[in-house]
């Protein structure tokens, strides 16, 4: 029978720092940095190539209005996700396993195992 135990904040940073030691509360860091800050250089190249394209010919593009710039915010986001989405299932795999594998043994691990369209859908 499968017993649940209910994690408190507390309980999961000591049941970590028994396991992984202080390195295990950084667990993924590097993974989900990568996915960070290449994922948000992508956002605001999204964001605003879209802010210019639903921009009015003479004016600016401070002056598209609330709704513009929410679908400009949409594009930006999906265009995040579209490229950050597999290192964010690296960034999972590397967060959950046991083993002390790094960002790329473990991509290179779901490729050889699992597909490169894995790394794309997660299905």
């Amino acid at each position: 029978m499968l017993v649940l135990i209910p994690w408190t904040p507390f309980a999961l940073t000591r049941h970590i720092m028994r396991t992984g030691g202080f390195r295990g509360m950084f667990c993924g860091l590097s993974s989900t940095m990568a996915r960070e800050m290449g994922g948000y250089f992508f956002f605001f190249g999204g964001y605003e190539f879209t802010r210019g394209m639903l921009t009015p010919e003479g004016k600016s593009k401070d002056d598209i209005g609330i709704l513009r710039t929410i679908v400009a915010g949409g594009v930006g986001g999906m265009t995040l996700w579209t490229v950050v989405f597999p290192f964010d299932v690296v960034k999972s795999r590397v967060q959950i396993q046991s083993s002390n594998e790094g960002l790329l043994q473990v991509m290179r691990h779901i490729y050889k195992t699992e597909g490169g369209s894995y790394l794309l859908f997660e299905m």
